[in-house]
Parts: C-alpha cells; structure tokens; sequence
C-alpha cells in the first residue's frame, strides 16, 4: 500500500509530463510538487505504521509476560517456575529491543 499507491501516482504524473509536450511551466511545478508531497506522505505513514506496528508487537510480549507471572503464582513445582521466568527473562530482553 506505502509502495503501490505512490508509484501510481508518481507515474501518472510522469505519464502525463512526457505525453503532453505543451505542458506549461506552472503546470510542471505543480506536478513535481505533487510528486514530492505524495513520496513525502507515503514515507510519514510508513514511519507512524511502522512505529504503531513496534508498539502493539511490545503490548503483546506484556501481555503474555503477565500470563506467564499469573501461572507461577499458581505453580508450586520449582522447575516449571524456573522455566516460565527464563521465559519472562527471554520476551524482556526481546520487549527491550523492540521498544529501542
């Protein structure tokens, strides 16, 4: 979509700079800066997606962190608890480097 819809307008653009050879000057401003606007906002959407994308990925690894806390308060076996907080130990070192 951040690519697709982009480079459809970018083209049409081009397309219409190269099959009109009386295009004015104004006209071809326009266009330029109607291409620039359009890379410009692509790449701005792609950022926030993405950074929103890193969020809900970090929401989840909580979520399942207090999932695996909840089970080791209800398990008295000591290998079962020592498994469950390696791993917590593993998805927060894993939250840490997608919050980074």
């Amino acid at each position: 979509m951040f690519i697709l819809i982009p480079t459809i307008i970018i083209f049409l653009c081009i397309s219409y700079l190269q099959i009109n050879d009386d295009v004015g000057v104004t006209t071809q401003v326009i266009l330029y800066i109607l291409m620039l606007l359009t890379t410009l906002i692509s790449l701005f959407l792609y950022k926030k997606v993405k950074n929103d994308m890193n969020l809900q990925d970090v929401n989840s690894i909580l979520i399942e962190i207090e999932r695996l806390n909840q089970k080791i308060d209800k398990t008295t076996d000591e290998k079962i608890i020592l498994g469950l907080k390696h791993k917590i130990e593993l998805l927060e070192k894993e939250k840490e480097t997608k919050y980074h």
